[in-house]
């Protein structure tokens, strides 16, 4: 199965390279500023505004017959008789060729984005929310950060530190940063407790994966029972730690709320209950390739179809820790959001490599 599709994308892929081929520069230029001019303002495309905005030097008698030689190979469509064009799924994946092949971002997009971006190297948490509470401030597209590998991550250090409100801070340092949050304890729980816990977890799982200290938790709970009854919660506020961990971070879901394709009810539920759905925005988001474009139809789930996402792993050294991606309409900007994603992901692994150089440094 994973074959034809495969194969299926290589024919469309090769069927939209020869398309593009058949474009007349004319057309070309007609095509990239009405796309553009549609993303940014979600006005129908006539002749005359195309004419009156961008090329004056061509009549509208000429640029009403190349926009509908641009609608017969397919780029554009008319959404009523007597109303103007808008550019079809073939059309953006015209323009979003071009823009990747250039990486041509607009430096206004850029400084924005670096004016919103500001980490501190602490913990695997922080960066997944702040990674996407920084693309979704920047782009106004819901924007969702996946830990699509914690599971391979690599047990180094496990601390459990009481605090004087029946809590405890979970320390757990692996070899893509530290996992930590605030877990419940009881009333009897001592400070003892909590180190004799961290030992056994560190004897046990250091240098194993995450996959295998959530699997085999329960397994030294129930090996040391007598001894470890009073350890249970804390042992099983690990795994619920884990889990948490592991869902998807979003932000700005509701900006969709905000753009036209939206406005319906129904179109606005479809798309926000696929975006409640953990587990399906997991499997879109997740990727191991570089930064990554799909478009309508390309999407292989269909609540999609008529969405635009925009993907790319998250390093941190050599470890890829995860992924974050954009959700929008095919209406997308596309330049401004992967100019967003891009310089998030590499300024990421530029403070991964200057916080690692300091901590060699010291040593």
């Amino acid at each position: 199965m994973r074959v034809l599709t495969d194969l299926n994308k290589e024919c469309k892929r090769r069927c939209v390279l020869e398309s593009e081929e058949l474009l007349s520069e004319r057309k070309k230029q007609i095509l990239l500023k009405s796309i553009e001019d549609y993303i940014q303002n979600a006005v129908p495309i006539t002749s005359k505004g195309v004419q009156e905005n961008y090329l004056q030097g061509i009549s509208t008698a000429t640029l009403r017959n190349e926009l509908n030689a641009l609608e017969a190979m397919g780029y554009l469509k008319q959404l009523h008789t007597s109303g103007g064009r808008v550019p079809t799924s073939k059309a953006y994946r015209f323009y979003v060729n071009g823009l990747m092949k250039e990486m041509n971002y607009k430096k206004a997009d850029l400084d924005t984005i670096k004016e919103n971006f500001c980490i501190k190297f602490n913990n695997i948490n922080s960066i997944m929310q702040n990674v996407a509470k920084t693309i979704s401030r920047v782009t106004n597209y819901p924007t969702v950060a996946v830990l699509n590998d914690l599971k391979r991550l690599i047990v180094e250090d496990i601390k459990i530190i009481p605090l004087i409100d029946y809590s405890a801070i979970m320390l757990i340092s692996t070899n893509g940063g530290v996992i930590n949050n605030t877990i419940q304890i009881s009333e009897n729980t001592t400070e003892e407790d909590c180190i004799n816990c961290a030992r056994l977890l560190n004897e046990r799982f250091v240098k194993r994966t995450i996959e295998e200290l959530m699997t085999n938790v329960q397994n030294l709970v129930n090996e040391h029972s007598d001894k470890l009854s009073a350890y249970k919660e804390i042992f099983e506020s690990v795994i619920d730690l884990l889990k948490d961990i592991s869902a998807p971070v979003q932000n700005g879901k509701t900006k969709l709320l905000n753009l036209p394709e939206y406005s319906s009810v129904e179109k606005a539920k479809e798309i926000l209950e696929f975006l409640e759905d953990e587990e399906k925005v997991k499997s879109v988001i997740c990727t191991e390739d570089e930064l990554s474009v799909s478009i309508g139809k390309e999407n292989e789930d269909s609540h999609l179809k008529d969405c635009a996402v925009i993907k790319a792993p998250i390093k941190i050294g050599e470890e890829t820790i995860g992924s974050v991606g954009v959700i929008g309409p095919q209406r997308l900007d596309y330049a401004l959001v992967a100019g967003a994603i891009k310089y998030v992901v590499d300024e990421l692994q530029s403070i991964y490599k200057i916080e690692n150089k300091k901590e060699d440094d010291k040593k």
